[in-house]
């Protein structure tokens, strides 16, 4: 009886032990799945944050862009009027001239959404942000991009030619665009005649045009991505503070 009775409390004492380790490892993995959890939420925090900061660059560059798309279209057309209606020309005319240089390229910042990729997206446990991240820079962005890309080849191949064809540029760091292009006044009679060069600028008002309207589009949809961003950042605040 004796040892029945230590066998069982020896028992019930190891019974016990067990129990413990097993809550104590229980615990532990609780912890360390808070802590990977803390972890994770700072990072994606850390993530929406950058994108957020992105965007707000992107916005803005595409603001300056479709604001000179607009001025240049309205360059291009004050000089088809001067052609029109000038036989000669003048410093209005150079001046008018050094806007064919121009032409806005719109420049991505890519380190946030890099950064969670390189993370892995299912960081981001909210599937209405994690789809609207991923659409804007894997479909939007690049469908802004393709249309750039062949109005810049469109003036590469055809447009750039042209204008050294018939006009010459005059380095000058004080004017608004670092120089003129000037032109001998027979290229200029050459130029009035040359229906090919005008109907050029139609194209190119025509691209312009469609740049805007493009540029417009993915400005909403960046605003519209910032909107839901901004939402999650003060959630996770609350959650911090909570």
């Amino acid at each position: 009886m004796l040892t029945e009775n230590k066998f069982s409390k020896y028992l019930l004492y190891a019974v016990g032990e067990i129990v413990l380790v097993v809550i104590g490892i229980l615990l532990a993995l609780q912890i360390n799945n808070w802590n990977k959890q803390k972890l994770n939420d700072k990072l994606k925090f850390e993530i929406i944050s950058e994108i957020k900061t992105n965007l707000q660059i992107d916005l803005k560059e595409l603001q300056d862009d479709i604001s000179y798309f607009d001025s240049i279209n309205q360059y291009y057309k004050d000089i088809i009027d001067y052609l029109k209606i000038n036989a000669s020309p003048n410093q209005d005319f150079f001046r008018l001239a050094s806007t064919l240089r121009l032409s806005p390229h719109f420049d991505a910042n890519l380190s946030g959404y890099s950064l969670l990729t390189s993370k892995g997206v299912e960081i981001i446990s909210n599937d209405s942000l994690r789809k609207s991240i991923s659409i804007l820079y894997e479909t939007k962005y690049p469908y802004y991009f393709k249309y750039e890309n062949e109005r810049i080849q469109y003036r590469q191949l055809y447009t750039m030619p042209k204008i050294e064809h018939y006009f010459i540029t005059i380095p000058d760091p004080k004017s608004k665009y670092f120089g003129d292009f000037k032109i001998s006044k027979k290229d200029y009679e050459d130029l009035k005649s040359d229906t090919s060069f005008l109907n050029m600028f139609n194209i190119m008002i025509y691209e312009n045009s469609i740049m805007i309207d493009r540029a417009k589009s993915t400005e909403n949809d960046i605003l519209q991505l910032m909107e839901q961003l901004t939402k999650e950042i003060n959630t996770s605040k609350l959650l911090t503070k909570g």
